[in-house]
């Protein structure tokens, strides 16, 4: 994922190449090999993301969508406070 996104940034010419590499642009990223033992963590990661998709997905609906705007908002905000966030460990 984390490849994906560098090699986007860097086709787009966001980012600046170090010794011939595209170069990370954030000052974090995801420790992937921790993903890879805890299977646990893995899933929980997989369900923040799930959820941050539907939270977007309902704001976007809300945005076109005048009648349910409010209760799309809400439940966005819902989805997004109840979700079981990865610990900053994984970071």
């Amino acid at each position: 994922m984390q490849t994906g996104l560098l090699r986007a940034l860097h086709a787009l010419g966001l980012v600046d190449t170090v010794a011939g590499q595209p170069a990370w642009p954030f000052a974090w990223r995801i420790a992937t090999e921790t993903l890879l033992i805890d299977r646990g963590l893995a899933r929980q990661l997989a369900w923040a993301l799930g959820f941050g998709g539907f939270a977007v997905v309902l704001l976007l609906a809300g945005a076109l969508w005048r009648r349910g705007r409010w209760p799309a908002w809400a439940l966005a905000l819902i989805c997004t406070l109840l979700v079981p966030w990865p610990p900053m460990a994984l970071v």
